[in-house]
C-alpha cells in the first residue's frame, strides 16, 4: 500500500509541476509555483530516488529523480527569461520599420 501512494503521489507531483509551466506561459505565478513545486519534489523525492548519477561525498550526491527537479527549475528559468524578453521595453536607438 506503502508504494501505491508514493507512486500516486509522485505522479501527481509531476503532473502539478506540468501544469504550472504550461500557467507559466501566461502568468508569472505560474513560474513562482513551478519553483516551489521543483523544491517540494527534491524534499519528497527520497522514497524513489533511483540510482546515483554522480557521487558529492559518501552520504550526497545527484540521483535520477533529482534531475525532474532540475528539468522544473530549468524551464522556471526559462519562461521566466521567456516573459521578461516579451515584456521588455523597445529600443529606442532601433530604427522604426516604415511598414508599421
Amino acid at each position: 500500500m506503502i508504494q501505491a501512494r508514493i507512486v500516486v503521489t509522485a505522479l501527481a507531483l509531476a503532473v502539478a509541476m506540468l501544469l504550472a509551466a504550461f500557467l507559466g506561459r501566461r502568468l508569472r505565478a505560474g513560474v513562482v509555483i513551478l519553483v516551489l513545486l521543483s523544491l517540494v519534489w527534491l524534499t519528497v523525492d527520497r522514497e524513489f530516488e533511483g540510482p546515483v548519477l554522480w557521487n558529492l561525498d559518501g552520504d550526497h550526491g545527484l540521483v535520477l529523480s533529482d534531475l525532474v527537479a532540475l528539468a522544473g527549475f530549468g524551464v522556471a528559468i526559462w519562461l521566466w527569461l521567456r516573459r521578461r524578453a516579451a515584456h521588455a521595453p523597445a529600443d529606442p536607438r532601433r530604427p522604426v520599420d516604415a511598414d508599421s
